[in-house]
């Protein structure tokens, strides 16, 4: 009581006394509830969460102050928690300090521009694979039309592509290869962990891995699931090393180039009609830089879709020391979530309006300093390093479906297409109608 007696920095609901507003922010509400309250208290605001004083912001000025002072001063949430020490390992994601300098010193050459344009060969033979699976039931009439769940075939496909570009593996998760079932489980199991421990963050205490706390079956399965994902992927970093130890030829993928570095991490619209009108003109499927380049409608289209639709909503953050947040005093190990999501399509940045042309500059190319103006990867040092690797993926998946596909389409019946909001944004009731040039 005497903690929840200082007054907070900004406007916010109050709730009850201890509990605060503990009871209102359920999983699967916590978001929409903080997304309201901004319309209600502004683009900044404060409540309690227990004793743990707790800052919420969607004003793009205020998160790029927090995010230009991490790691300085504040930290992810789930490091400060210690809800990830049972992974045994500093990453990007949990390091701190200049123990995270370290690390995206020496990780942050595998994911240079050269890098990521050496991996396109593998994206595009992927992204050729999901065609070959999605147009398998061919017709002689020229034209193959087949009714598919987007995000199934989009979670295979990325996977597929992110353990052969990140450890040289193809698991086939696209074929449905009798030994990724377990792969596909454990990664599905460890995004399930991740996410409950995120989102229950309001209650770290209750949900660590010790006694009595893991009597809760839900506690202990998500930390079960992160032990799994962390073996998982130390052997595979072991078993590289040694191939390479004993002269296995360098691969050009991420783990490869980590090893090398002696680290490792964890780690039917005029728009359509004209992105695939860009995708057509290239004459093959997109395999290198050079055809990347001839694509900066689509790659806009990325762009513009990442901003309306973000996918990583919110980004808790602690201050490890007493700070300011628009210029105001904030006490040490106040929680501060970042609402990016909603900051993104703030009126000033372009609303919920998808217009792939303010990507573009006057020559008709990416504008790079715009993608610095909205901040779709984060800002500051812990900007995301994978963010060209992850836009050329999408450019070159998106590209080789607009090429073999001669219409995508929302299914007819499926038109009530929903969103899922959780720590991620994730599209419910989506079926799209796909049909294929033979």
């Amino acid at each position: 009581m005497l903690a929840q007696s200082r007054s907070l920095p900004f406007p916010g609901p109050r709730g009850l006394p201890i509990v605060g507003m503990a009871l209102e922010l359920t999983p699967h509400v916590a978001l929409r509830k903080m997304m309201m309250w901004t319309d209600t208290y502004g683009g900044t605001f404060a409540f309690w969460i227990f004793f743990t004083p707790v800052i919420v912001t969607s004003d793009l000025k205020v998160i790029r102050e927090v995010m230009r002072d991490s790691p300085k001063i504040y930290s992810p949430e789930i490091r400060k928690s210690r809800r990830l020490d049972e992974l045994d390992m500093p990453t990007l994601l949990t390091a701190d300090g200049d123990e995270w300098k370290m690390h995206r010193r020496m990780t942050a050459p595998a994911f240079s521009e050269k890098n990521a344009d050496a991996m396109l060969p593998t994206i595009a033979k992927i992204s050729r694979r999901l065609v070959n699976q999605l147009s398998k039931e061919t017709s002689h009439s020229g034209t193959v039309s087949r009714r598919v769940d987007p995000l199934k075939w989009f979670r295979l496909v990325t996977l597929d592509i992110m353990f052969a570009v990140s450890q040289g593996e193809d698991w086939g998760f696209l074929d449905s290869s009798p030994r990724s079932g377990f792969v596909l489980e454990m990664v599905e199991n460890f995004l399930d962990g991740i996410t409950f421990l995120m989102m229950n963050s309001g209650m770290a205490m209750m949900i660590q891995h010790r006694f009595p706390w893991n009597l809760n079956p839900r506690v202990r399965r998500a930390h079960a699931a992160l032990q799994r994902a962390a073996h998982f992927t130390r052997n595979a970093i072991d078993k590289r090393r040694a191939e390479l130890e004993a002269g296995e030829e360098p691969r050009k993928d991420i783990l490869d180039q980590l090893i090398q570095s002696d680290t490792d991490a964890l780690g039917g619209e005029p728009s359509g009609a004209k992105a695939r009108a860009e995708a057509m003109s290239l004459g093959h499927d997109p395999t290198t830089a050079d055809d990347l380049a001839n694509l900066p409608y689509l790659e806009a289209c990325v762009l513009e879709n990442i901003r309306v639709q973000a996918v990583d909503q919110t980004f808790p953050r602690v201050n490890s020391e007493p700070s300011e947040i628009d210029s105001k005093p904030v006490a040490a190990n106040t929680v501060v979530i970042l609402l990016l999501g909603r900051a993104l399509i703030h009126p000033a940045r372009g609303g919920t309006d998808f217009k792939p042309e303010r990507w573009l500059g006057s020559d008709g190319k990416v504008d790079r300093n715009h993608m610095r103006d909205i901040p779709i990867f984060g800002d500051g040092p812990r900007v995301c390093p994978g963010r060209m690797l992850a836009v050329k993926e999408i450019v070159i998946i998106a590209a080789t479906l607009l090429r073999h596909c001669s219409d995508i389409r929302l299914s007819r019946q499926y038109l009530e297409v929903g969103t899922r909001i959780n720590l991620t944004r994730t599209p419910t009731n989506l079926y799209l109608d796909l049909e294929f040039r033979v």
